[in-house]
């Protein structure tokens, strides 16, 4: 740019104590090694759009309740549905970020699906979930955008009862909070059947990875 070294006005002495008087004014704030975080949505074109994206320091409620307030502060709205995996203090941060003024949820909480179907082979075994038909028979039910609550219900109780897993304790946890992960109890939300797993973000934090050097 300036069409030469020699027109910079300044030698490498210069740049190395320029380098080192930044890294002092910096000290523990320093930029790397930082969490980043994007907000990742869709387009009507069911394309990736990336909303907005933060640093963290760590990922904890409180640097988490700072994005997601800033997120909200910036969009001037709340979102419709937040995907998330099953991470305790996102229940958490999503109330306390997401209500409106009356402290009720703004925004619909959404487990992914995926996260939550890996576990089955681990809390039901290996001979269930692969000898048997059994997950064939749930996934009918489990991943179904057109069935009503009620349709879901009856069918997921009725593989239950077949299986003998009524009183499985992870089983019955997983109906407990079955609106958060259900695509029946999203059938009313905008665009709801494209939201089911954090692939996308997953997938955006692999792009933007390849733009970060170590």
């Amino acid at each position: 740019m300036a069409s030469g070294f020699g027109n910079v006005g300044a030698n490498l002495r210069d740049f190395r104590n320029f380098s080192r008087d930044v890294k002092s004014f910096v000290g523990e704030r320093d930029g790397y090694n930082m969490i980043f975080a994007p907000f990742t949505g869709l387009d009507k074109y069911d394309k990736c759009v990336t909303f907005a994206a933060f640093l963290l320091s760590h990922e904890n409620i409180e640097d988490y309740t700072w994005a997601f307030d800033h997120f909200v502060k910036a969009m001037g709205r709340n979102p419709v549905v937040i995907l998330t995996d099953q991470c305790p203090a996102m229940k958490v941060i999503v109330h306390n970020s997401f209500s409106d003024k009356n402290g009720l949820i703004a925004s619909k909480h959404r487990l992914c699906m995926w996260h939550i179907m890996q576990k089955f082979r681990n809390k039901l075994g290996n001979r269930l979930c692969k000898e048997t038909d059994f997950m064939k028979k749930m996934k009918t039910y489990i991943w179904s955008s057109i069935l009503e609550t009620d349709e879901f219900e009856r069918g997921w109780m009725e593989v239950l009862k077949e299986f003998k897993l009524d009183e499985h304790k992870w089983i019955s946890d997983m109906y407990s909070i079955r609106s958060s992960w259900i695509p029946s109890f999203f059938r009313d939300e905008p665009m709801f059947g494209l939201m089911r797993t954090t692939s996308r973000t997953e997938s955006e934090n692999l792009f933007f990875g390849q733009f970060h050097r170590q």
